[in-house]
């Protein structure tokens, strides 16, 4: 993306309130890692708001690009690659999660799918 505004600021987080890195000029283009998307208006934010987790000068931090509904950058690719394709043989794994000798958690799937298994 490339910013619109001069000093646009380089926080700790993606919250005005998170304290400033950095700041990059007009026109500059960045890129980042992650993107991050305000589910709710609150205190200075606005739902729909978007930062990216950016790489600039030496610093990581967020960089809005939406900020209570106004976009402070511009030309925004998510560059996200595509899921991959599904083994066209149709073969699949078998994910078992065993606890002693008891079955507790079961999965087939075509191969290629991720899997998350998330332990409390």
């Amino acid at each position: 993306m490339t910013t619109i505004y001069g000093d646009m600021r380089i926080r700790e987080g993606h919250s005005t309130y998170a304290p400033v890195m950095y700041s990059a000029p007009a026109n500059t283009v960045v890129s980042g890692d992650e993107l991050w998307t305000a589910p709710a208006d609150g205190d200075q934010v606005k739902a729909g708001d978007k930062w990216l987790r950016i790489t600039y000068a030496g610093y990581t931090g967020w960089m809005a690009y939406i900020h209570l509904g106004k976009p402070y950058c511009k030309d925004f690719t998510d560059a996200t690659p595509p899921p991959p394709t599904p083994d066209p043989s149709g073969a699949t794994f078998i994910v078992d999660v065993l606890i002693g000798d008891e079955v507790i958690f079961h999965h087939e799937a075509p191969q290629g799918t991720k899997l998350g298994i998330y332990v409390q």
